[in-house]
């Protein structure tokens, strides 16, 4: 594995993230990174248990913010029960590059809203009469 070569890419994704914007009419999940202070916003587009547009807004470091673009790109066209599936290891699979510890809960910010979402979705079903 060429490490520089995928710091570039993870790097590019900081610099210039895809998808970063809010999303009319989306549903809204927020979360913060308490080791850091990072905050991420989560915007998703649910038609049909598909995910039609995923965006998010963030303040915080480079990692979260790749975070942010590398997630909505691979969570775009995906169904909840896909998404479902998906695990820590899975997103770290998306930098390319070795994650120090340390800096996990950067890399999975993105899924931590991700996780949040289904969560509470998961919730509201059970919570029906």
């Amino acid at each position: 594995m060429d490490v520089e070569l995928y710091t570039e890419y993870v790097l590019e994704h900081a610099k210039n993230p895809h998808n970063n914007r809010e999303l009319d009419d989306a549903i809204e999940i927020k979360v913060s990174n308490t080791m850091c202070g990072d905050e991420l916003t989560l915007y998703l587009d649910i038609k049909n248990d598909v995910v039609a547009e995923a965006t998010f807004k963030s303040n915080g470091c480079a990692l979260s913010c790749a975070s942010g673009s590398l997630c909505t790109d691979y969570f775009k066209n995906k169904t909840l029960s896909d998404l479902r599936l998906l695990t820590p290891g899975d997103i770290y699979n998306l930098f390319m590059i070795p994650i120090n510890p340390n800096r996990s809960s950067c890399v999975l910010l993105a899924y931590s809203a991700l996780l949040k979402h289904l969560k509470e979705t998961r919730d509201m079903i059970h919570l029906k009469p």
